[in-house]
C-alpha cells in the first residue's frame, strides 16, 4: 500500500512535469514538399527551374516528380528561359533574401548562371527539416578507371541550401561542387569514389551524386525563407560552358527527441516505473512517428517502440516494467529517433523491509503459547531470496536465529515461543535484513 501511495505521487509528479513541457504550436507546413503537383506552386522561382520525372534519368527520392534546377547554358529544363539568360547572383540572393555576396563568398568564383527556388515557412524552436538532393553536372565524370575526368577548379559549379532565420540571420550550406568525393592522392587512381557516378544514358547529364540528406534544426520559432539553388562559378576568364543541375524532392519538416524520462528514477525490482518521451515540437501532419527504445540490462524492459502523433502533444508516456534484483543495478533506457538518441537511467534496487509486526503483541507465557512475526518487504525477493536475522532480548520470547524469504515472494512469518513469567516483561524483538532493523515490542503476562 505504500509504495502504491508512492508511485501515485510519481505519477502526479510525471504528469506536472510533462504539462510544465507542453504548449500548443501549429504543425509547420511546406508547400508543394515533393512536387507531386507537377508544378513549382508555392515557390518562388528565378532562373532555369522546374519540375522533372523520371524520364529525364533520374529517379525521384519520393514520388514521381522532382525539382530540377540547371545552370542555364542550353535552358533545357524549363524551355521558356531562354539560352544562357540566367539568373544573375544579385537576383537569386533577393529571391533567397540571403546575405548580398553570400554566392561569391562560396569560394567557387564568381557567379555567372544561377538558378533557385524558395518559399517561406514556419517552423517551431526544435523542429527538422529534411531534404533529399542530388548534383549532377557534364563538368566532370567517373568512370571507375585512372581515366576519371578531374574536377575543372576555374569552373566550379556548386549547389546550395539556404535558410534565412526570424532575426534575418542567413544560414548557407555549400551541398556539393565539383570536387565532392574527388580524390587524386599518390598511388592510386584518381576519381569521385564516394560522390559522382556516371548517369544513365537517358540522362541529360554526365555524372550524379547519390541523394544526401540536407538537415536544419530550426533554433527558433517563426517565419524562415527556404531556398536551394545551383551555380556556374568562374575564376577563369574565359567560361568553360559546362551545365550543371541541382534535384531537391521528398522536403519533410519532423520533430526531434528533447530527452526521455523515468519516474521515479529508482525503484524495487519487481516493481514498474513510468518513462516518457519528450519531443522538442508536436508531431507534424497526420502520419505517427516511431520512437525506438530499449535498456541495456534486462532486470528493466520497455516497449521496442513508442507510436507518437500529432494529438500526443509534446510527451507520451510508456510502461517500465522489472524484475526482482539481488543487487542494486543502474538500467539504461534508450530512446532514439532517426539520428537522434537521447537516455535517462533508472536505478533498480533489491528490497528492504517496510514492515515487520507481531501478532498478537501480548500474550500470556507459557509452552505452547506464541506469538506470529511478519516481515513484509518493499518488493519481492531477488533471485538468491534474502536472509533476515532475528533476536530476542528476552529469554522469554525465543524466536529462530533466522527467516528466510524465497525468491519471489514479498514476505514470510515466523514463530515466537514464550514462557512462564511472574511478572510482566516486554521482550523487543528485531530483525536485521543488510543494514536495516526493525524491532516489535511483544508483552508477555503471567
Amino acid at each position: 500500500m505504500r509504495w502504491r501511495r508512492s508511485r501515485k505521487i510519481f505519477q502526479s509528479v510525471l504528469a506536472l512535469v510533462l504539462s510544465l513541457l507542453a504548449f500548443s504550436t501549429a504543425a509547420a507546413q511546406v508547400t508543394n514538399p515533393s512536387f507531386e503537383s507537377g508544378n513549382l506552386t508555392g515557390w518562388t522561382i528565378r532562373g532555369d527551374a522546374a519540375v522533372q520525372t523520371s524520364t529525364l534519368g533520374v529517379n525521384p527520392a519520393d514520388g514521381t516528380s522532382v525539382a530540377f534546377m540547371a545552370t542555364l547554358t542550353d535552358g533545357f529544363v524549363n524551355p521558356a528561359v531562354p539560352v544562357g539568360k540566367g539568373a544573375t547572383a544579385a537576383l537569386v540572393e533577393s529571391a533567397l533574401k540571403i546575405t548580398p555576396g553570400t554566392l561569391l563568398g562560396a569560394g567557387n568564383g564568381t557567379p555567372i548562371l544561377c538558378s533557385s527556388i524558395s518559399q517561406d515557412i514556419t517552423l517551431q524552436a526544435g523542429q527538422l527539416l529534411t531534404v533529399k538532393w542530388s548534383l549532377l553536372t557534364n563538368q566532370t565524370y567517373d568512370n571507375g578507371t585512372s581515366s576519371s575526368r578531374a574536377p575543372d577548379l576555374q569552373n566550379n559549379d556548386f549547389a546550395f541550401a539556404t535558410l534565412v532565420d526570424p532575426a534575418h540571420a542567413t544560414h548557407f550550406t555549400k551541398l556539393g561542387d565539383m570536387t565532392y568525393g574527388y580524390h587524386a592522392a599518390p598511388n592510386t587512381p584518381a576519381g569521385f569514389t564516394t560522390a559522382f557516378g556516371i548517369t544513365p544514358a537517358t540522362c541529360p547529364f554526365m555524372a550524379a551524386t547519390q541523394y544526401h540528406t540536407f538537415k536544419f534544426s530550426a533554433p527558433t520559432t517563426g517565419t524562415y525563407t527556404l531556398g536551394f539553388g545551383i551555380v556556374h562559378a568562374s575564376k577563369a576568364t574565359q567560361d568553360n560552358g559546362v551545365n550543371s543541375a541541382l534535384v531537391v524532392d521528398d522536403i519533410q519538416i519532423n520533430t526531434d527527441l528533447s530527452k526521455v524520462l523515468a519516474l521515479p528514477a529508482a525503484v524495487v525490482g519487481g516493481q514498474n516505473s513510468t518513462g516518457a518521451v519528450v519531443l522538442t515540437t508536436p508531431v507534424p501532419g497526420a502520419s505517427p512517428i516511431s520512437v525506438a527504445l530499449s535498456t541495456d540490462l534486462p532486470v528493466a524492459t520497455v516497449p521496442a517502440t513508442l507510436s507518437m502523433q500529432t494529438s500526443d502533444g509534446l510527451s507520451k508516456q510508456f510502461p517500465i516494467n522489472t524484475i526482482p534484483v539481488d543487487t542494486a543495478l543502474t538500467v539504461t533506457i534508450t530512446a532514439k529517433l532517426g539520428s537522434t538518441t537521447k537516455t535517462t537511467t533508472l536505478m533498480v534496487n533489491p528490497p528492504t523491509m517496510d514492515d515487520f509486526h507481531l501478532s498478537p503483541t501480548t500474550i500470556v507465557g507459557a509452552p505452547g503459547h506464541i506469538s506470529n512475526g511478519v516481515i513484509h518487504l518493499s518488493g519481492p525477493a531477488g533471485p538468491s531470496g534474502l536472509q533476515v536475522f532475528l533476536t530476542s532480548d528476552s529469554a522469554a520470547a525465543t524466536v529462530p536465529a533466522s527467516v528466510t524469504i524465497p525468491a519471489g515472494v514479498q514476505g514470510k512469518s515466523f514463530q515466537i515461543n514464550t514462557a512462564k513469567v511472574n511478572s510482566n516483561t516486554v521482550a523487543h524483538i528485531k530483525a536485521t535484513l543488510a543494514s536495516q532493523i526493525l524491532s516489535a515490542a511483544l508483552t508477555i503476562t503471567p
